[in-house]
């Protein structure tokens, strides 16, 4: 499975790309951030998730809608400009990935895919390059790790190790 986040206006151009790769469009999905945000006229207030499989999918949660109500990431708690909600993440997981599995994000930015992983039991994979937002992931999914519930109903993983920038 692969989700891309993407503005409406890139929806045209986008999923051809990646149909061009052999990845198969499944499914439009629609990020309901409750709250409209800034411009003029008709002002957004989602953000569409593009999602693709290599063959045929397997899904794992078969209760969530291709609408998801999240709220954005407020200002306050905001570690990175485009940071999506934990909860959003965690969601998006359980549907395309089993616990236990392996989820990638190539472009970690503040870890939050990192952080809904462990919320949900599974296993990570992040990349970033920018040396600041690498960090900050880091310092997010270590916390995370730390603060996990005293009695989880699956079994224990790995603390994260940091392998370091290349």
């Amino acid at each position: 499975h692969m989700l891309f986040f993407c503005d409406w206006r890139m929806v045209p151009n986008l999923a051809p790309a990646i149909e061009s790769s052999g990845a198969r469009f499944q499914n439009l999905v629609v990020w309901d951030k409750e709250n409209m945000g800034l411009g003029l006229g008709f002002r957004a207030q989602h953000e569409m998730i593009l999602h693709f499989s290599a063959g045929a999918p397997k899904y794992h949660n078969l209760g969530t809608s291709n609408i998801i109500k999240a709220g954005r990431v407020t200002a306050a708690e905001r570690e990175h400009q485009t940071q999506k909600p934990v909860s959003l993440l965690a969601r998006l997981i359980e549907v395309v990935s089993s616990h236990g599995k392996v989820v990638a994000d190539p472009f970690m930015g503040s870890g939050s895919t990192g952080v809904a992983c462990m919320e949900t039991g599974r296993k990570f994979i992040g990349i970033e390059r920018d040396e600041d937002h690498f960090s900050t992931a880091c310092r997010r999914i270590e916390q995370a790790y730390r603060h996990r519930p005293l009695f989880d109903s699956e079994p224990a993983t790995l603390l994260p190790e940091q392998i370091g920038l290349v």
